[in-house]
């Protein structure tokens, strides 16, 4: 039975979040901390997966200028390569992928009016495990940052290894 922490990003609907996710996982054990109430020895030793959720933390790299980060930010970064480093799966959703792209100093970027249409998105292409017997995605996206593909990125120190599977006008959604 795996223990599952979620570590929620200011979401308001953070209860909904569990409940879908204990629907996912039902024999999994549930825990979910504020980020801004984060001790990352505590999280890595009670994980064995962590889930950064949705949310309105501003999760933005401390030199982007056309992005906010929040001061609690750096903390949960920090839990993040902790917990890489000790081989708990990280799984991030909206703003918690950003967070996840930015701990390991990947740039976010302001999004366009365009990327909020209803979309559907083709992952037949796609040849990893994490997609497997999905065809498409239907969705709308809300967010107003993005996580910039790695073509578009800019060198920095400490970029560590990021996998992007799928883009979406511009930008790397999965």
């Amino acid at each position: 039975m795996p223990n599952i922490t979620i570590v929620d990003l200011g979401y308001e609907r953070i209860d909904e979040f569990q409940l879908w996710l204990e629907r996912l996982i039902p024999s999994a054990n549930f825990n979910t901390r504020h980020y801004q109430k984060l001790d990352p020895s505590e999280i890595t030793e009670i994980s064995d997966i962590i889930v950064l959720s949705p949310g309105s933390a501003k999760v933005g790299l401390a030199t982007a200028s056309r992005v906010e980060r929040d001061t609690y930010v750096p903390i949960t970064q920090l839990l993040v390569q902790n917990a890489a480093n000790d081989g708990i799966p990280i799984l991030g959703v909206n703003a918690g992928h950003e967070l996840l792209n930015t701990a390991y100093n990947h740039a976010i970027d302001k999004v366009g009016d365009d990327y909020h249409e209803e979309s559907k998105i083709s992952l037949q292409n796609v040849k990893d495990t994490i997609t497997e017997g999905i065809d498409k995605l239907t969705l709308t996206l809300t967010n107003n940052y993005g996580v910039l593909p790695l073509k578009k990125q800019k060198r920095r120190f400490g970029q560590g290894k990021i996998n992007q599977l799928v883009g979406y006008k511009g930008f790397a959604l999965i």
